[in-house]
């Protein structure tokens, strides 16, 4: 189930993984420090227009920011083509 501790988790491995400090993120998305702190420290979540800055920042798309682990994803195929017949 996606949480906003979840979320703020997901944002500071990608930024730690930029090698990137809270207040290099804060600085080019136009936020204070302490608004990143509470978004990694899961108090709070940025509104779109920030997750989208974050995206762009962080080099992720914002799925993946908002990813949940525990989700599985299933593929379900409703038709094969195979020349001229359908399954």
């Amino acid at each position: 189930m996606f949480t906003q501790e979840l979320f703020g988790k997901r944002l500071r491995e990608f930024r730690t993984h930029k090698q990137l400090t809270q207040k290099d993120v804060a600085t080019r998305i136009g936020v204070s420090v302490q608004a990143l702190y509470k978004w990694e420290n899961g108090n709070c979540l940025p509104d779109v227009y920030h997750l989208k800055l974050l995206s762009q920042v962080l080099r992720v798309s914002a799925d993946q920011l908002l990813a949940d682990d525990n989700i599985q994803e299933e593929r379900i195929v409703e038709s094969i083509r195979i020349g001229a017949a359908v399954l």
